[in-house]
This record gives C-alpha cells, sequence and structure tokens, in this order.
C-alpha cells in the first residue's frame, strides 16, 4: 500500500496479511501463474509493465514473480463506473473470477458497448486505468450465491516509496514533527487564555 497522509503515512503491506498468511501465499503465488497468461495473449504489454516496475518500484514493494504490486478481492460488489486512477498507465490489470448461483455482475466497458460475462474460473486482462468500467448489479439465485473477483495490478503512488527501513525512519521523524506541533499550539493555547 501508498503513502496515505490520513490514515497511513507510510508505506505497507496491505491488509491480505490480516486475513491470514495461507491466503497471503495463495495470493502471491495466484499473480505469478497469470504472469504466465500474461505473457502469452500480451508479450508487448507485459514486457512495459516490467520495465516500468523494474525502473521505479523497489524488491520489497512487488509481488515476487509478477509485474504487480498490489491486489484486491472483492465480494458481491457492483462497481460504478470508474477507472482504475492511480494504477500503472499502458499496462493490463489482471483480473480472475470465481462465482455460483449469480445472474449479472457484467464487467461493462460503456465506451465500446461491451458487457462481459464473467464466468466462474474466468480471467480478464484489461487496460482499467484507461478504459471507463463497472459491474452491472448482482442477482443472487440461491443461499449460496457468490461472486468474487481478484484484481493484480500496480500503482503509480508506490514509486515514492522508500527501502523499508527508510521508510519506518520517514514515519517516526514526521511523527514526532507532527507531536512537536501539536505540543505547540498546546502551549500557544495557554499562553493566550
Amino acid at each position: 500500500m501508498p503513502r496515505r497522509p490520513i490514515l497511513a503515512d507510510y508505506c505497507h503491506d496491505s491488509d491480505i496479511k490480516a486475513i491470514g498468511a495461507k491466503q497471503s501465499i495463495v495470493f502471491k503465488d495466484f499473480a505469478k501463474q497469470l504472469e504466465g497468461f500474461y505473457r502469452q495473449h500480451f508479450p508487448e504489454i507485459l514486457e512495459k509493465h516490467y520495465q516500468t516496475v523494474e525502473e521505479k518500484i523497489l524488491p520489497e514493494w512487488r509481488i515476487e514473480g509478477s509485474p504487480f504490486t498490489s491486489g484486491i478481492v472483492n465480494k458481491d460488489n457492483p462497481l460504478k463506473y470508474h477507472r482504475d486512477a492511480g494504477n500503472f498507465k499502458g499496462v493490463f490489470s489482471n483480473m480472475v473470477a470465481f462465482k455460483k448461483d449469480v445472474a449479472g455482475g457484467r464487467l461493462c466497458l460503456p465506451e465500446f458497448g461491451i458487457k462481459f460475462e464473467i464466468a466462474d474460473n474466468s480471467l480478464l486482462i484489461f487496460d482499467g486505468q484507461t478504459y471507463v468500467h463497472g459491474v452491472t448489479p448482482i442477482i443472487k439465485l440461491s443461499g449460496e450465491a457468490y461472486r468474487y473477483t481478484v484484481v493484480w495490478y500496480s500503482l503509480e503512488q508506490l514509486w515514492q516509496c522508500l527501502p523499508l527501513s527508510d521508510e519506518a525512519k520517514r514515519i517516526q521523524t514526521k511523527k514526532t514533527q507532527r507531536e512537536r506541533k501539536r505540543v505547540d499550539l498546546i502551549r500557544e493555547h495557554k499562553n493566550k487564555g
């Protein structure tokens, strides 16, 4: 995850590790498997993806064995139209879907008038940074129904991330500066009162 000044002003691992070590390993191993499909169907774009990652992202902020830095797991999530702002430009995201007893939930690209039927155990490789896309309403047909999509991508904001030890020093310094400012504000307020 890149820095988010208000929530977490430091680069760090995503919450997937909080879900569980086993799930994190599966997530990372799957990214390595997707690299083969990406290479088979879009070798030039994959090469550009790797080149950008090598130039801009330190190894500790990448998913090893893949061109990706990040990913997300969506459960039963219809999404409004959007672009994946923040992803690398000119490269592709990889989305795997798992579903059961669901109607709808198509990936829609309105600029092209296309709705992709997202089948169970399917892979869709596309440029979500450039093209507006969204997910149509999901209709569950049984009590066991679900629609999961897992998307791997690369974030430009990770270009700013320092080596892990330097990132820790940076946030310690920032926190100290913030606390000193708070103390100064409190003193100033007391002196006025």
